[in-house]
């Protein structure tokens, strides 16, 4: 047999295509001792590769690997997405109308809220909410700018906003 015929009779079977002794890991072609060795070697290899670079070859480099990624991310999502599953984690079916199964939708809304929370939504050293930072409109900025502090701001305006949804308007005028 000849080398391919050979790897892709490994392939087939589920045996490692490197040494041939051990089982592959379920859904790879190496085994898991196999793949570190290889791990450890292309490490080593990029490593000394990039250290070898000027500034701007290895800057060209960079853009070059990530232009790669965002090529194979693209392919996979179109391929998921004619077969039916979602392009996100490619073992559910899609919603009706949608890429994305209601799993990952939901993983996602809860990681985006997370860093919302975790990058905008911060309070300032008295306590009061930063509005630039918060998505507030400019209309709502300005009002909240005569609160001297959340003292004051939860005196005036949340029983104002309670009693009508036309009270900041109407405050403003």
């Amino acid at each position: 047999m000849g080398s391919m015929e050979l790897y892709h009779w490994y392939k087939s079977h589920g045996i490692c295509v490197q040494c041939g002794n051990r089982d592959a890991v379920p859904g790879q072609t190496k085994c898991k001792e196999c793949r570190s060795i290889s791990a450890k070697y292309s490490i080593e290899y990029y490593a000394s590769k990039v250290a070898e670079m000027t500034d701007a070859e290895r800057l060209s480099f960079y853009k070059e690997m990530s232009r790669r990624a965002i090529l194979s991310k693209r392919r996979r999502e179109y391929m998921r997405n004619i077969a039916g599953i979602c392009i996100y984690c490619g073992i559910r079916e899609q919603s009706p109308g949608l890429k994305s199964c209601e799993f990952c939708r939901r993983k996602n809304n809860q990681r985006a809220t997370a860093y919302y929370r975790s990058h905008y939504a911060k309070k300032e050293d008295n306590g009061c909410l930063n509005t630039k930072k918060e998505g507030f409109s400019p209309l709502f900025r300005s009002f909240y700018s005569f609160a001297i502090n959340c003292s004051t701001y939860s005196e005036t305006v949340v029983p104002a906003l309670a009693a009508s949804r036309f009270a900041l308007a109407t405050l403003l005028l």
